[in-house]
């Protein structure tokens, strides 16, 4: 079962967006943020929201 968008998750600051990302369909391995997991299957609004995130500084946050 997939976890939707929350309804305010634009209001969410850009490290709160992390977090959700991160506790739903993140892809971490030895505590570092890699993206979305490619295991879980991602809602296309979350893929979205993830692309947007990164357009705005996420790209940053990740470690490649």
């Amino acid at each position: 079962m997939s976890t939707p968008l929350p309804e305010q998750f634009e209001k969410l600051s850009h490290e709160e967006q992390k977090t959700w990302f991160i506790r739903y369909y993140g892809d971490v391995r030895e505590g570092e943020f890699f993206g979305l997991s490619k295991e879980l299957e991602v809602p296309e609004e979350v893929k979205a929201a993830f692309a947007k995130w990164l357009k705005d500084g996420g790209e940053q946050e990740l470690i490649r």
